[in-house]
Formats: structure tokens, C-alpha cells, sequence
């Protein structure tokens, strides 16, 4: 079970029981009753399972109403947005994930920290409740230092623009001036295949190092056909940005396409922080 819960910011003891029939439960490690007074935060860590993230959230909120008395505020942290990707219905006969997911969580907690959502549309599902959002340009800086001006920031796609936008004023009030190229992607909508992948005629990546921002990176299906276009347009270095690595095909594959890969978090299990350091140190 991937959640962790702190009462005014420390964390407190948490244990997962596990029955025969697959069935969890948790058990906070405190004195039943403790009048707190106080902010408690419950957390889904980003190693969670979207499928189970849901009931984990629950359960764990049902036990702390039933261990501590007189909260002054019951927060959620989503480090990382379950079903963040399944914002809205892709086809006829399917249900909408994220939606259902907040539909599940309407006011019960205070206040809802995210972290680099994918889109609005979680915010837009709970108009009442009082989100904290912690931006992808803080997540880059929190991630990589490295970004300097003359190097380029790639937006791999439309839906990318608004916020490799935003980091490129960030980077600009610290005085790191990068200029920001905007690529699309062609993709088939029966298969969800991406078909082709295109820079702009004026791009000018000749000689420079350029940076490839997004939010999630799973297969590596965007940014390798890009990474590949940047380097035939003579791009000097290609790196890659991304605030959630979940990486499930493993980081082997940006081998030769990737220099180096900048995370601000891991998602889920496919790869340990260790598999990414020596991708990135060679070792």
C-alpha cells in the first residue's frame, strides 16, 4: 500500500495488513483517540497503483476519522494524479476514469496538492474543492539546474506548449534566455499510434542542446521519433525533461537517442532511480 500519512508534517507509522483473499487493510501507529488539533495530510505516494489508488485514499482517511479526534484539516497529496491520462471519454462505450475518480472524492478532504496534473480536468470535476498545484516549471528547476541560456526547450506536442511557455518566462526572470520550438504529432485515433512526428520550418536546433519537456513519460513513444528528428536537424545534445517517469518499457532504449534524463519523480515500479543514474552516468 502506497500511502503515507503526517500530522503537521511529520510522518506517522503506518502498517499494511494483507489478507489470505487479497484483501488490505491499514493500521495507524498511534494512540487511539489523540486529540490533535491539527493539519493531518494523507499522501499517495507515486509508486502507487492506479487501479487500487482509490479505495487506498479511503481506507486510509476512514482510519484516520476513527484514530484522531478535533482535525483541524484533512488534506490529500496526490504526487502523482491517478488516471491522470483517461481525462475524458475517448470512445463510445467507455466511462471517463479521472472523472469517476474525483466524483469519489468530492469534499472529503480540505485541500487536494497536485503535482504537474496532466490537464484542468480533475480541477474542473471538483469546482468546490481547494486544490494547491505545484507547476511543472518548479518541478524543472527542482529536477535540473543545468537548463542555460542558448539552449533550446522542445515542446513534443500542442498539448505541451502552454507550459514549456511558462518555463521559458521562469527560466527568462532568472536570466536564462531559451528559446522554445514547438514540434507536433500526427496520430491515428482508432489505435492511438502516433503516425509522424513534425518540427516547424523555422526551427534552428543546428549546434544546440536542446531540452524535450513534458509532464508524464511512459513508453518513450513521443520523444524518441522526436529526439531522432532533432538529432538529423543537427541538434548538438538531446535531453529530456519529464516531472513523472513512470518508463514502463525501462530507460534502455534511450540509449543513443537521449543524452540525459531529468525526473522529478518516479511512477510506479518499472525502474529504480539507480537503473536512472547509471543511464545517465554511464556506470
Amino acid at each position: 500500500m502506497a500511502i503515507s500519512i503526517a500530522v503537521d508534517g511529520k510522518k506517522v507509522p503506518v502498517e499494511t495488513v494483507v489478507f489470505s483473499d487479497g484483501g488490505v487493510n491499514l493500521k495507524i501507529l498511534a494512540d487511539p483517540g489523540a486529540v490533535v488539533n491539527s493539519f493531518i495530510t494523507i499522501t499517495l505516494e507515486p509508486s502507487s497503483n492506479c487501479s487500487s489508488a482509490l479505495f487506498e485514499i479511503l481506507l486510509a482517511r476512514d482510519a484516520v476519522l476513527r484514530t484522531y479526534e478535533n482535525i483541524q484539516e484533512l488534506n490529500l497529496d496526490l504526487r502523482y494524479l491517478p488516471h491522470a491520462r483517461a481525462d475524458r471519454v475517448f470512445e463510445c462505450g467507455n466511462g471517463n476514469p479521472l472523472k469517476t475518480f474525483a466524483d469519489c472524492l468530492i469534499n472529503y478532504f480540505n485541500t487536494i496538492f497536485l503535482t504537474d496534473p496532466h490537464s484542468d480536468a480533475f480541477l474542473h470535476a471538483m469546482p468546490a474543492q481547494n486544490f494547491v498545484v505545484t507547476a511543472q516549471d518548479s518541478c524543472f528547476l527542482s529536477a535540473t539546474s543545468s537548463a542555460v541560456s542558448g539552449d533550446i526547450i522542445v515542446s513534443p506536442d500542442k498539448g505541451a506548449a502552454a507550459k514549456c511557455k511558462k518555463l521559458q518566462d521562469r527560466l527568462a526572470s532568472r536570466k536564462q534566455f531559451l528559446k522554445l520550438v514547438c514540434a507536433h504529432k500526427a496520430r491515428d485515433l482508432t489505435t492511438g499510434k502516433i503516425t509522424g512526428t513534425y518540427l516547424p520550418d523555422d526551427a534552428d536546433v543546428h549546434g544546440k542542446r536542446c531540452i524535450i519537456v513534458d509532464d508524464i513519460c511512459d513508453g518513450g513513444g513521443t520523444f524518441i521519433p522526436l529526439a531522432n528528428l532533432l538529432r538529423k536537424q543537427g541538434a548538438a545534445k538531446i535531453d529530456l525533461y519529464v516531472t513523472h517517469g513512470i518508463f514502463s518499457k525501462g530507460v534502455d532504449l534511450f540509449n543513443g537517442v537521449i543524452n540525459t534524463i531529468y525526473c522529478y519523480q518516479l511512477v510506479g515500479n518499472h525502474v529504480t532511480a539507480n537503473q536512472l543514474f547509471t543511464f545517465n552516468h554511464g556506470e
